[in-house]
């Protein structure tokens, strides 16, 4: 028998009803049962029961069902998500890759900081018509660059490209489209210094990302930031105090 809504095409026995009780609980398995009755009752019994009769039914039988099976409050997964500080012999590399708005302008970007979240140096660049995951993994080798240039021995670098995390710190196949990028910046893991690699959430990442989206709007293949623009100053203050975001 086909299952009705469907047009005619098969569906595995039952799946609409499961489907229709997903989606509209008790109210549903009142109706159902309320139409399969006065069905009975016209057809066997020649009784048509008014519809303002059935509403009230399937109105009645729902209040019963949901006092039989009292259905549990959805519950919301809340995730606090804020600039995750380093230790205080550390330095933060957050870093970040961003697409433009039209296939051949992408960018990347970040910053360093201290364990305060005061500012110590940025940077962006542009990368024409190439990949967010190059430009993530562009954004990690700028950062660990800088950071081994100015002298800094503890790093937590931080991205929230997971993917780009995973592919360095895993063996990606020698023809990985950016196998050359992930080797170099195995070459700075690998260097006499301590290097923390991590993957931060979207939220926590925030000056990073602004950055990020600068390089794609211009066309400098890099740029050193060395004073924080002033529309990074409110980014840079919630990091600062440790302003929460809700995700």
């Amino acid at each position: 028998m086909l299952a009705p809504g469907h047009g005619g095409g098969q569906t595995e026995p039952g799946l609409w009803v499961r489907r229709l009780l997903e989606a509209h609980g008790s109210v549903a398995l009142a109706a159902i049962w309320v139409i399969w009755v006065s069905r009975n009752k016209a057809v066997l019994g020649g009784q048509v029961i008014p519809v303002d009769a059935l509403h009230r039914w399937v109105d009645s039988l729902q209040d019963e069902f949901q006092r039989a099976w009292p259905r549990s409050p959805v519950q919301r997964t809340v995730r606090l998500v804020s600039w995750k500080a380093p230790s205080d012999d550390e330095i933060a590399v957050n870093c970040d890759g961003s697409k433009g708005s039209n296939p051949n302008s992408s960018g990347f970007g970040g910053c360093l900081r201290n364990s305060c979240g005061d500012w110590i140096r940025g940077f962006y660049g542009f990368g024409g018509s190439k990949s967010v995951l190059t430009m993530e993994l562009l954004a990690i080798f700028h950062g660990l660059k800088m950071a081994w240039s100015e002298g800094f021995r503890r790093v937590l670098c931080l991205s929230d490209s997971l993917l780009a995390v995973s592919l360095i710190m895993d063996r990606p196949s020698r023809f990985h489209e950016c196998a050359v990028l992930i080797a170099s910046i195995k070459e700075f893991l690998w260097r006499e210094w301590v290097v923390r690699l991590e993957h931060t959430l979207r939220e926590g990442n925030a000056c990073a990302d602004y950055l990020a989206k600068a390089g794609a709007a211009q066309e400098q293949a890099l740029h050193v930031v060395v004073d924080p623009p002033p529309e990074l100053s409110l980014l840079l203050l919630a990091d600062k105090s440790g302003t929460v975001f809700v995700r």
